[in-house]
């Protein structure tokens, strides 16, 4: 598996590109990278306890959007900024502009 420098979204695309929906003890037993496996727990929706924790990806607009408010209440602002400009499907920085296209 590639490393990807530390892009977890990036790693995530080019190992597991179909993968939505994933348990903690699958990454955790199939040696993924501590930085994928801390994306995931901080950037997908948990849905269950099961397993270390069971994660959805955030795929729908809504999904984007309730997940940001999440961070919005949690996080700091560097942390709210770093959500709102890194494009959710790719890894990669976007603009303001771009991100005001995605999220509103």
């Amino acid at each position: 598996m590639t490393n990807n420098n530390n892009n977890p979204i990036e790693w995530l695309n080019t190992n597991h590109p179909k993968l939505n929906i994933i348990a903690i003890s699958y990454t955790i037993d199939n040696n993924f990278p501590n930085f994928v496996e801390e994306h995931i727990k901080e950037k997908w929706i948990k849905i269950s306890n099961c397993a270390g924790g069971t994660y959805k990806k955030p795929t729908t607009k809504f999904e984007l959007l309730e997940k940001g408010f999440e961070i919005v209440k949690s996080k700091s602002s560097k942390e709210v900024l770093e959500y709102l400009l890194t494009n959710p499907h790719t890894g990669c920085k976007m603009s303001y502009v771009e991100s005001r296209m995605m999220y509103g």
